[in-house]
C-alpha cells in the first residue's frame, strides 16, 4: 500500500512539475519569445533553434528550460531568468543529454546545472546573481569554445578543450584542460 501511495503521489508531482511550462515533444524553431519556460520530456530528442528569441520564465522553481530528453538548442538566441534567492531556479536543469551549440544565457542559480550528459559547444554564459557559479556539473561535462562570466564547478568528468573563462574553473573530480583563456 506505502508502494502504491508513494507512486501516486510522484505521478502526480511529476504532472503538477511542468503544468505552467510549454513542452516540446518534437524540433521547435522558435517564431515568438516564449515566457514560460519549456520542458522536454524523458524519451523525446528535440532540436530548438532559438532564431534571435527569448526563452524566459520559471518551471516550478526549477528552471528555465527542464531537459530530460535529448535536447540540442542553437542559433542565435537569449535564455534567461531573474535570480530569486526564494526560489533559486536554475537557467537549465540537464537530467538528459544536452548539447549547446550557440545562444546567450545569463541568470538562474546557475545557468547550467547539469545532471546528465552535456556538451556545449559555443554560447556564452553569464552569472548575475545569488552565487558566482556560471554552471555546475554533477555527471558528465564536455565544453569548447564559450565564454563564461562565473565559475565553471565539476564535481565528476569534465573536458576543457578551449573558451574563456572569467572567473575560473574547479574540478573536484576528474577531468582535463587541454585548452582555453583563463582570467
Amino acid at each position: 500500500m506505502k508502494k502504491k501511495i508513494l507512486f501516486i503521489f510522484i505521478a502526480i508531482l511529476s504532472l503538477t512539475m511542468t503544468v505552467n511550462a510549454k513542452e516540446v515533444t518534437s524540433d521547435l524553431k522558435l517564431t515568438e519569445d516564449i515566457t514560460t519556460g519549456i520542458h522536454i520530456p524523458e524519451g523525446k530528442e528535440v532540436v530548438l533553434d532559438l532564431n534571435n528569441h527569448k526563452i524566459s520564465g520559471v518551471i516550478d522553481n526549477y528552471a528555465t528550460i527542464y531537459n530530460e530528453g535529448t535536447l540540442t538548442i542553437k542559433g542565435n538566441g537569449e535564455v534567461s531568468n531573474d535570480y530569486s534567492e526564494a526560489t533559486d531556479p536554475s537557467l537549465i536543469l540537464n537530467k538528459g543529454t544536452i548539447t549547446i551549440e550557440n545562444g546567450k544565457y545569463s541568470g538562474g542559480a546557475y545557468n547550467l546545472l547539469n545532471e546528465g550528459k552535456a556538451t556545449i559547444k559555443g554560447g556564452s554564459f553569464t552569472r548575475t546573481g545569488g552565487t558566482t557559479i556560471a554552471i555546475q556539473n554533477n555527471k558528465t561535462l564536455s565544453i569548447t569554445n564559450i565564454t563564461v562570466q562565473g565559475q565553471v564547478i565539476s564535481n565528476n568528468s569534465i573536458t576543457i578543450k578551449d573558451g574563456t573563462f572569467n572567473a575560473g574553473v574547479r574540478i573536484t573530480k576528474k577531468g582535463t584542460i587541454k585548452g582555453g583563456n583563463f582570467k
